[in-house]
């Protein structure tokens, strides 16, 4: 009989082992993809804090920062900041934002970054709607 019971323990020992191992084969993607995420979804926020100020700016003054006089800076480097705005890009960010087609009714702001050190960047599309589109996920 102890015999049995000792063959009974060993089984419940390698399931469980079995289990433990599946749970954290399931768990290293989510770590290893983590540092990543936080980079896209501060590229989210600054996009929707862009467009805040943008919409604050357009209700001012009738057009979008960067028309007719406004003093925007076409593109935004990590450790800038604009004046018009008052958006200041974080240093450790690596995300480039740049304004394109700003007209008085209209803005479109492109964030480009390399997130993981691959060829390929990560970029994210705002237009003056607020609509932000995660257009080439890096």
């Amino acid at each position: 009989m102890p015999v049995l019971k000792r063959a009974q323990r060993k089984k419940e020992f390698f399931i469980l082992l079995g289990l433990l191992a599946l749970l954290i084969l399931l768990a290293i993607p989510k770590f290893t993809n983590s540092p990543k995420i936080t980079k896209a979804r501060h590229a989210k926020l600054m996009l929707q804090q862009i467009f805040l100020q943008e919409q604050a700016y357009w209700e001012q003054n009738g057009t979008y920062v960067g028309v007719h006089g406004g003093r925007l800076v076409n593109r935004l480097s990590p450790g800038e900041s604009d004046p018009g705005l008052f958006i200041r890009i974080k240093s450790c960010t690596p995300y480039t934002y740049e304004w394109r087609k700003v007209s008085d009714s209209t803005f479109t702001v492109i964030a480009t970054g390399n997130i993981d050190g691959d060829p390929d960047p990560d970029v994210w599309i705002l237009d003056q709607s607020g609509n932000i589109v995660h257009s080439v996920v890096d």
